[in-house]
């Protein structure tokens, strides 16, 4: 078939081929076959070659239904890297060849479902499933396309992947015509998952190939191409630059330099999917016979509802699409992305961690969770050892068990180990190790939070309990105190570690964000707590700081969502003095001012004064209140010693019978410990 192209205002009445028309009539008489009297039919289809955009408005539900198939698919290999793709059978995904040239790339890769925001903008919880290659893999240089088998169970067993349906082939022509309008759910540049509306023209067609308007970025490679009647039409794969005398064009009108140019430069006229009659059509040559093959290559009628094949929603499962709002300098909405790809438009940043010259630095945490670097916390710490905190053994019985190991407790991390509260859902405590050196000058962060899947995942609050309320995902180990490594990726790779589950709990988002007007200085007392003391320690000493953070758990905390809410958080900091002996100080945090379960899915009350004041707490009141316990050792282990003996505020007064602290303890301020107002009350050796 010739090349046609399309102008950007151009009708399908206009500039589609006679018999391309025919075949779009054909197409919707047999698709609503019964559904429409002949008036309707006519009436639809004088709608669509007329450019009219009236839809139904179930086109917005069937667009929801049809993104539930789209998934980021997260590269191990190759340096690592995002693209997208999207099931087309039982257990078959699909996306580009340059994205899964071999097996082997796929073996080692995963894709992530539900990477997206909900009705009320939180991000959802991914759930991520292994690719197995072994099962099938076939792929196309030519067409750019591959096909891989998936785990029937995401890597937790806790969801089945036909939760998320899968989207028809149609090898039959008439599904669009030239001047219609596309649409492409995508995960752009590996961010979450993304829908361009309008403005996504079709504009040329060949045999192989269809070209089009749609907002793409790096990371969209492997997208479904949808009709407006939410039929896959092509499978996009890269975008068309302008050519002149053979040579690719910048956007400033000279020829393109791959020695100096950005892909940024390049001025791009379209972009190019491949089409879906083209791909059924070398997989039935291929692989007429295999099982996961054959759902995908039998005639079939398209689904009644748009392109997408549905299946029983598992329970905790939510539907959702994402629309990606600009806003430029002069405040002008556009709707849909911008990028590399995109026609006629510079390509906007992707977000991320930047290095000091403003570079994304791509260096996810490992989500397999078995990488050599995940070594958990070191006890080492100059000439001392400031070990793991013991639980006591009236709550030992409540540690989550490692599945593979249920003699062990401890979930090792890059530079930070966490033990979990089976029962609360929460951790006991995370254990850090903060350097004063290797910190490399980082900008803006991507949080992509995930479920461990070393311990059961009952024993975890994941993202539903988050949504559509007032409470944030607080970290107790800080990304930025992470942010160290031998190199920058190794920094950026640390940081992205602490976005786990284990590793946070439920607060107010007014005081995890501390953006309240009313209370001075407070609010930054907690978080500044850490680079305060990393001032003070020894700068020569690699390992400069040990810090253990996290909630006081009591059965008066507040039931909110089958689950309580710690009202306060607790933090030790050990460290080397300058007169090389070992200190540590403790302190305590309270958002109970700050919440009430009746309000938290409700507008932001007033705050009271004092909702962030931060307290310096003696070691020993933490282990009254925690039941957890603190100890240290010279360097080869020997005199282990209660860690309180390094605590500068320890005193005869001694250990109180367990309880929670509270502001009013006359006692323990005539120790010398008390509300902090500023980082000069903090007491250090």
């Amino acid at each position: 078939m010739g090349a046609i192209v399309a102008s950007r205002d151009a009708k399908p009445r206009d500039v589609a081929p006679d018999n391309v028309l025919r075949e779009r009539r054909n197409f919707l008489d047999t698709q609503q076959a019964g559904e429409l009297s002949d008036r309707e039919l006519e009436e639809t289809f004088e709608r669509i070659i007329n450019g009219n955009e009236l839809q139904d408005i179930n086109y917005l539900e069937k667009g929801v239904s049809a993104a539930r198939s789209v998934c980021r698919i997260r590269l191990e290999t190759l340096g690592g890297g995002y693209a997208t793709g999207f099931l087309i059978a039982p257990r078959v995904l699909i996306t580009n060849n340059h994205v899964f040239p071999d097996a082997q790339t796929a073996r080692t890769a995963e894709a992530q479902f539900r990477y997206e925001r909900g009705l009320d903008g939180r991000e959802l919880t991914p759930v991520r499933f292994r690719l197995k290659p072994d099962d099938l893999f076939f792929t196309s240089k030519k067409l750019d396309f591959s096909v891989v088998a998936v785990e029937a169970r995401d890597v937790t067993h806790a969801t089945a992947l036909d939760t998320f349906g899968s989207l028809a082939l149609i090898d039959v022509t008439g599904k669009v015509a030239e001047g219609e309008w596309l649409t492409i759910v995508q995960h752009p540049a590996g961010q979450l998952k993304q829908v361009c509306v309008r403005e996504n023209q079709l504009l040329r067609r060949t045999d192989d190939f269809i070209w089009y308007s749609t907002d793409t970025l790096s990371g969209s490679s492997g997208s479904p191409v949808f009709s407006n009647d939410w039929l896959v039409v092509a499978l996009h794969h890269s975008g068309v630059p302008v050519r002149r005398n053979g040579e690719i064009q910048t956007v400033l009108g000279r020829d393109f330099n791959p020695n100096t140019d950005k892909e940024d430069d390049i001025k791009w006229v379209a972009n190019e999917g491949v089409r879906v009659s083209r791909i059924v059509q070398t997989l039935r040559d291929a692989l007429p016979h295999h099982e996961l093959i054959k759902p995908i290559i039998a005639p079939r009628p398209a689904p009644s509802a748009g392109g997408v094949n549905l299946k029983p929603q598992e329970a905790a499962m939510s539907r959702s699409v994402t629309v990606h709002l600009e806003i430029n300098d002069a405040g002008e909405v556009r709707l849909g992305g911008s990028g590399v790809e995109a026609f006629g438009a510079e390509a906007s940043k992707p977000k991320g961690t930047r290095d000091e010259r403003g570079n994304v630095i791509d260096a996810p945490a490992d989500r397999t969770f078995t990488g050599k670097h995940l070594k958990g916390y070191d006890p080492k710490l100059g000439n001392f050892k400031v070990f793991l905190p013991r639980l006591d053994g009236s709550i030992a019985g409540n540690a989550a068990p490692l599945l593979e190991n249920k003699s062990q407790i401890e979930l090792k991390y890059e530079h930070f180990s966490v033990v979990m509260n089976m029962k609360r859902r929460l951790a006991f405590f995370s254990a850090a190790t903060l350097s004063a050196a290797g910190r490399f000058k980082l900008t803006g962060r991507t949080d992509d939070w995930l479920v461990d899947p070393r311990i059961d995942r009952e024993h975890q609050i994941d993202n539903t309990y988050y949504r559509r309320n007032k409470l944030d995902r607080g970290h107790l180990t800080r990304r930025e105190d992470l942010e160290y490594g031998d190199k920058v990726k190794e920094a950026v790779r640390s940081a992205n570690g602490t976005c786990v589950f284990t590793n946070c709990v439920p607060q107010r988002d007014i005081f995890n964000q501390g953006k309240a007007t009313n209370i001075g200085e407070d609010s930054r007392l907690w978080a500044g707590l850490e680079d305060y003391i990393l001032e003070h320690v020894n700068p020569d000493d690699d390992l400069s700081l040990k810090v253990f953070t996290g909630p006081i758990f009591s059965d008066s905390d507040p039931k909110y969502r089958g689950h309580r809410i710690p009202l306060e958080f607790w933090k030790i900091a050990a460290g080397i003095a300058p007169d090389g002996q070992l200190f540590a100080t403790a302190y305590l945090l309270s958002q109970e001012n700050l919440i009430d379960v009746t309000d938290l899915d409700e507008a932001v009350r007033e705050l009271p004064l004092g909702a962030y004041m931060t307290y310096q707490r003696r070691v020993t009141e933490i282990e009254d209140a925690t039941g957890l316990r603190f100890f240290f050792a010279d360097a080869n282990g020997a005199k282990e010693r209660p860690l309180s003996n390094a605590d500068p505020l320890a005193g005869p007064a001694g250990r109180r019978p367990r309880r929670r602290p509270t502001r009013t303890d006359e006692a323990f301020e005539s120790a010398g410990g008390g509300a902090i107002e500023n980082f000069d009350q903090i007491v250090l050796p």
